[in-house]
Formats: C-alpha cells, sequence, structure tokens
C-alpha cells in the first residue's frame, strides 16, 4: 500500500519585537542603544559551508532547527553535505547570522544512471537530465569521467530554463536498491484525484488515499517507489507532498537559482527548487544578466512569487565556488584521501596552518576552504584546530 503524507505548509513567521518596560529610559534593552528589529526570513541556497551552515557568504545559526531531510522529519544537521540544497525559514537581525527555525534538504533523485555524455557533461537518471560544471560536487565517483550507465546516484541540483534538467550541486555514488526501487523529487505538471505526472512520470495515488489532500499542479512531492521506462510511470510505495516556504509580504529573502527570463523592465525571473519568482529592476552596478545565468540575491518579497532586489550577485561560468568546511578527520590514509566531517578531501596542495601535515590523523579537528575538485574537495587552506 502506497503511504501518502501530507508535509506541505505554507510558512508565516510572526515578527518578533523586543519590549521594553514602561520605566525604562536608556532604550529597549537597557543599554541606551536600541536593538536592531527581527525581520522573518526564507532561504534558499546550495550549501557551501557546513559548521557552520552556510550558503555564499551568509552563514546560519542552526542550534534549533528542525531539518527535514527527504522524507525524514526531525533529521539534524549531522548528515548535511556541501552542494546540498538548503530550504528554510528563520530570521535575522542583519547583524548575526540568520537564525533557522525549519529546514527542508531534498534531492532531486536517488537511483541508477541510464545514460552519460562525458564530452557534453551530462548524465540522466530517469526522466531527468543533469548538466555538471566545475563546481559540481562529486562523492564515491572521481568525477563524470567515472560515471557509468548503471550507477546509483544520489544528486542534488538546480532547475534550469528547460524542462526536465538540471544543474548538478553535489553527486554521491549509494548503494543500488536491493528491491531496485528510486526516488525523484520534483514540482507536480499534471494532477486529478487519482494521481499526477511528476517528471513527466505518471504516478497513480491509489483509492486508498484517495482522499487526502489532492497534490495540486506546481506543488512539489516526493514519490519512491518502482520506475516503468517503457511507460514512464512510477508504481509509488511513499508519497510525500513536500514542504513550502512561499514569502510572506515584506519577507526577507536569501535566494539562489537560475535566471530563466529577463524583462524590457530590467527585471528577471528567477526558477528555485521550490517556485519560479519575479524579481524587480536589477540594481545598479550588478553584472550583465542573462537567461541562463546563476545568481544569488538578497532582497524583500513584495508577494509569495515577487522580490524586490537589494543585492544580485552572478556566479560566472567558469568562476570557482568556495567550500568551506569545519569538522573531524576520518578514514584518514593520505593528505590525498580522507573525510573532514564526511566530505572527501585532497590537502596535498593545502597551506596548513596550527600544526604540521604530520599532526593531522583520524579524530583531528580542522578547518578547510577549497574548491569542487574530481571526487573531493580540493583544499587550498587547512586550519588544524586544537
Amino acid at each position: 500500500m502506497t503511504e501518502f503524507r501530507s508535509c506541505a505548509t505554507l510558512v508565516a513567521l510572526a515578527v518578533a519585537l523586543a519590549g521594553c518596560g514602561a520605566d525604562t529610559k536608556t532604550g529597549s534593552n537597557g543599554t541606551g542603544i536600541t536593538p536592531p528589529a527581527i525581520e522573518p526570513t526564507v532561504v534558499a541556497g546550495t550549501l557551501t559551508g557546513a559548521d557552520p551552515l552556510a550558503t555564499a557568504n551568509l552563514t546560519y545559526d542552526a542550534a534549533v532547527v528542525s531539518v527535514r531531510q527527504d522524507a525524514n522529519a526531525g533529521a539534524g544537521t549531522a548528515n548535511l553535505r556541501l552542494g546540498m540544497f538548503l530550504e528554510a525559514t528563520g530570521s535575522t537581525t542583519g547583524v548575526a547570522p540568520t537564525r533557522l527555525s525549519e529546514a527542508s534538504i531534498q534531492s532531486a533523485v536517488r537511483g541508477p544512471v541510464t545514460a552519460v555524455d562525458i564530452p557534453g557533461g551530462r548524465f540522466t537518471v530517469a526522466s531527468l537530465l543533469f548538466d555538471v560544471d566545475n563546481n559540481t560536487l562529486f562523492d564515491g565517483i572521481a568525477g563524470i569521467g567515472r560515471l557509468s550507465v548503471g550507477d546509483t546516484v544520489e544528486v542534488f541540483a538546480l532547475p534550469v530554463i528547460e524542462a526536465r534538467a538540471m544543474l548538478a550541486t553535489r553527486v554521491t555514488k549509494v548503494a543500488a536498491s536491493p528491491d531496485g526501487r528510486f526516488t525523484i523529487a520534483a514540482r507536480i505538471e499534471q494532477s486529478s484525484a487519482i494521481g499526477f505526472v511528476l517528471a513527466g512520470l505518471s504516478v497513480a495515488a491509489p483509492v486508498s488515499v484517495s482522499a487526502s489532500p489532492v497534490a495540486l499542479a506546481g506543488s512539489r512531492a516526493r514519490v519512491t517507489g518502482k520506475l516503468n521506462a517503457a511507460a514512464s510511470a512510477i508504481s509509488p510505495d511513499h508519497i510525500d507532498l513536500l514542504p513550502e516556504y512561499p514569502p510572506a509580504t515584506g519577507t526577507r529573502t536569501e535566494f539562489e537559482g537560475i535566471v530563466i527570463g529577463v524583462d524590457n523592465a530590467g527585471g528577471f525571473r528567477l526558477r528555485t527548487p521550490a517556485r519560479d519568482f519575479t524579481v524587480t529592476a536589477i540594481p545598479a552596478g550588478t553584472p550583465l544578466i542573462g537567461a541562463g545565468t546563476r545568481v544569488r540575491l538578497i532582497g524583500r518579497a513584495s508577494s509569495a512569487d515577487r522580490i524586490e532586489p537589494q543585492f544580485v550577485g552572478v556566479i560566472a561560468p567558469g568562476e570557482a565556488i568556495v567550500y568551506r568546511v569545519t569538522g573531524s578527520v576520518s578514514e584518514f590514509a593520505s593528505l590525498a584521501s580522507m573525510r573532514v566531517r564526511g566530505e572527501p578531501v585532497d590537502l596535498t596542495t593545502a597551506v596548513i596552518t596550527g600544526g604540521s601535515p604530520a599532526d593531522i590523523a583520524n579524530g583531528k579537528r580542522l578547518s578547510l576552504s577549497g574548491t569542487a575538485g574530481p571526487g573531493f574537495l580540493r583544499v587550498t587552506e587547512a586550519a588544524i584546530l586544537p
């Protein structure tokens, strides 16, 4: 029997303002300085930092966040990895890191590779086509050149302009499912009371779940089951409607996505895994933006799908994203082969501070920064921590 869990919620965050007593004469916090207002915030971006969690140059306080990873609620942050896509709500003062309250981390697919185009830098899993670039992180595979048809992978990705095409941000080789099941998460393209279409694949919602909330076109679902490729259909075991975090009017937004169109008024359309947004006039000084450009922006929502930008940053083709991770060493074999906080890393060309290379061993804590390499993080700077 298919298990159908509805987890889609519309999240509205109230602005929490600290009040002061009637006799306070020295400011709302008693220091003579009025503390900054706390703003509700919605986040959507690729993780470029872990411990602390970060997207681009924005770091997050994840001390109290409730995390849903794939279908697992209450997953925590220990298994979050660089290149995964973070969607979250929280609050910020604009001074301290954004404090996350609820977060969702969803891979696009987990299943066997059905085609690989090494010269073209792309591969296919089920109905989804994935492009890779110099910033794609690989774990368990030494880059797309070592990827083979039949390998089972878990892929995190950004949707691009073309339907059912995505830019892979993290590709991890995983064990094949012994029963042939696979998992896919995407926006619903068509829906009815008896089923829906997800990434071009028909999903039947059995009578046993027909009384559940109808999965509406445009919302997102995660489906686990058996794929009938010839029929472009999935026989589902689990269907999860995924959380959505549409920003309320006035909410601060910290987003990453792909530009899918530029309008004559100077704005553009931004695509994220959850939804498309209209972004109004681009701030002065922003690099040239065209369809297909990968951008990060900070702004304020004027509606659930309209953003007034304050800053737009462009990730240019070929530009190397710097990733950062802090944690303990495991699986140490050499400077070229170890893991730090679960990330495969290579320190052979790193500048090492806080000790000598001989000090690095399992259990040692390191703080690293580097760029994507063929199957590992190519570390440029490594600090050995006390």
